[in-house]
């Protein structure tokens, strides 16, 4: 777990300079929303396509092998994107990032459900959701101060996304000594078909996850950008307040288990929504700058608490075996989400819409919160042998 932890570090410090200045960096570039819009895209999309097929073949070949080679193209995309100065080399950059994301997504938490007994799990999944916005908040800071200092690589912002990803590929190198963790497919044992028809719980979940996805493209590709032409801040401030809004995140992500403790379960979820629902609508109605960042802050310790809550139950209702299929099948539904919603706040940010981005994210949180009271409040806790099965 201790390896797990800190190459996953790496692959937050590198995330964390990406969502500052990778936006910026295109602008820099002469690209407009519509580029923006389809970079941001990329990574929805191929998990869209990908990963199902991807879990399916974790679990026949091993989801260490999976995992580690996720992370492997993951680091390479990110070494290879700011290298690229044309639509074609930047898409090709980001499409490599995207695939190795899209095995990340469908093994990470079935390998970490592995490493840990089941009445640890809400608190390990919370210590890697920490652990990797604690990084990320480094990154953003890294990501505002240190295009000053670096030389021009086709723009401010080349040679710091280049370190990023430079940083990145450690972490493919520390994943090697990970204890694997074995295939799910018997030697002798007749493979299952690549698409099966999900059962109850995994289509539940993918579901809500499918409104997750929604929920996330709106405002959360182009946070950077929102606030650099809403409140015309400089590439460090931005940094700043993106490093700021990381450690609100950190907070809530440590906070889980505490919440849980405090409240139950099932109804700490429900909150969490709440209060993400109320401060994203409000967050539309044109705040004051200082609104602005206690709002934000708000709804990213929230729904920081809420995440890792979420992945740990959709990991507890189904079996080992099944684990990987379910992390598969949300990426799928979570990746139609992404899409639909990436687009539709590029053509809000086009349009310098940033108010309606934000009550449509709201919104959606209110339609997730619906959705969890009629659908997936009932099966929290009933991780029976009648949701341990197929």
């Amino acid at each position: 777990m201790k390896i797990f932890l800190w190459t996953d570090a790496c692959f937050g410090l590198s995330i964390g300079i990406s969502n500052t200045l990778l936006n910026l960096h295109l602008n820099a570039l002469g690209y407009g929303a519509t580029m923006l819009s389809l970079v941001n895209d990329v990574v929805p999309m191929v998990a869209l396509i990908l990963s199902v097929p991807l879990g399916h073949l974790a679990d026949r070949y091993g989801r260490s092998k999976t995992l580690w080679l996720g992370t492997l193209l993951m680091a390479l995309g990110a070494v290879l994107v700011p290298l690229f100065l044309t639509r074609l080399g930047i898409l090709f950059g980001e499409v490599v990032f995207a695939v190795g994301q899209a095995m990340i997504m469908s093994t990470e938490f079935a390998v970490v459900a592995q490493y840990m007994p089941a009445n640890d799990r809400h608190f390990s999944i919370s210590l890697v959701y920490a652990n990797f916005t604690l990084m990320i908040g480094i990154g953003a800071l890294l990501g505002g101060f240190l295009p000053a200092h670096l030389p021009l690589f086709h723009t401010l912002y080349g040679s710091t996304l280049l370190l990023g990803g430079l940083i990145f590929l450690i972490a493919p190198v520390g994943r090697l000594f990970l204890t694997p963790v074995p295939s799910m497919h018997k030697q002798g044992e007749k493979p299952a078909a690549l698409f099966e028809r999900p059962n109850r719980q995994i289509l539940t979940f993918s579901i809500f996850s499918f409104i997750s996805g929604l929920a996330y493209g709106f405002v959360g590709p182009y946070l950077n950008l929102i606030i650099k032409n809403q409140f015309h801040m400089s590439v460090s401030l931005i940094g700043l307040l993106l490093a700021l809004n990381q450690c609100a995140l950190f907070i809530g992500s440590v906070s889980t288990s505490w919440l849980v403790e405090r409240f139950a379960l099932q109804r700490t979820i429900a909150f969490l929504l709440i209060i993400v629902s109320l401060s994203y609508a409000s967050l539309g109605f044109g705040a004051s700058f200082l609104l602005f960042i206690v709002l934000l802050l708000i709804q990213s310790m929230s729904s920081m608490a809420f995440f890792p809550l979420l992945d740990s139950t959709a990991i507890d209702v189904v079996r080992d075996a099944l684990r990987a299929k379910m992390q598969s099948y949300r990426a799928l539904f979570r990746g139609v989400g992404n899409v639909i919603s990436v687009y539709t706040g590029g053509l809000c940010l086009a349009h310098h819409a940033y108010g309606l981005a934000f009550l449509l994210t709201g919104f959606i949180y209110g339609g997730m919160l619906i959705y969890y009271l009629r659908f997936i409040r009932s099966q929290i806790g009933n991780t029976s042998s009648e949701t341990l099965g197929a």
